[in-house]
């Protein structure tokens, strides 16, 4: 009998979620996202360890969400 799985709680940043909070169409296209690719940006984020990077990156993304691509979506067929 296989053992279900148990959902990644998804923690944004709080760098993202200010974001998310003041721009209802990014908060939109992000939620319209699979969880794994919610976790993609997050990490990316996330990954770097200076906030002026962090914030760097997140301008890097916002635009990516917006146009509903992943942030691999490149490396996909």
């Amino acid at each position: 009998m296989a053992i279900p799985k148990e959902k990644k709680e998804t923690i944004i940043p709080e760098l993202l979620q200010n974001e998310l909070d003041k721009n209802s169409d990014l908060l939109n296209k992000f939620n319209a996202f699979a969880p794994y690719k919610q976790r993609e940006f997050i990490e990316y984020i996330t990954s770097a360890k200076q906030e002026k990077t962090q914030i760097t990156r997140l301008e890097k993304i916002i635009p990516i969400i917006i146009e509903g691509r992943g942030l691999n979506d490149k490396y996909r067929a």
